[in-house]
């Protein structure tokens, strides 16, 4: 829910203007007009792609297999995120989230498994 559009004057509210630099904010407005539009809003993603978690979720339910290369380098950030978006994302392995994959024994083990590798 975006609660810039529960205000009855919503350009007078500090930040914004600014509103869709936040991720949080750019997801929930990105995932509004896919679902509307079906179509995908560069500038937003943008923003999604600084955050981790966002860019997964934006993956998750717009981007589906085709991946989300603009929050890759963010979701390489995180072990179980990076195990994830290899796994159900983008059914391959996420060679820029190996490194971090690696550092955690729990998702190096599966990862090694599903993919066949040697982390």
């Amino acid at each position: 829910m975006n609660l810039y559009d529960l205000h009855p004057n919503p350009e007078t509210l500090k930040h914004y203007r600014k509103r869709f630099e936040v991720p949080e904010l750019a997801l929930v407005q990105a995932i509004e007009i896919f679902r509307k539009t079906h179509k995908r809003v560069p500038k937003l993603e943008k923003s999604i792609g600084k955050s981790p978690r966002y860019s997964y979720v934006y993956a998750e339910r717009v981007t589906h297999e085709e991946g989300f290369p603009e929050g890759e380098p963010a979701i390489a950030t995180d072990a179980m995120l990076s195990y994830k978006y290899a796994v159900y994302i983008i059914h391959s392995r996420f060679h820029e989230g190996e490194p971090t994959i690696a550092k955690n024994r729990r998702y190096a083990d599966e990862y090694n498994h599903k993919f066949g590798t040697e982390l």
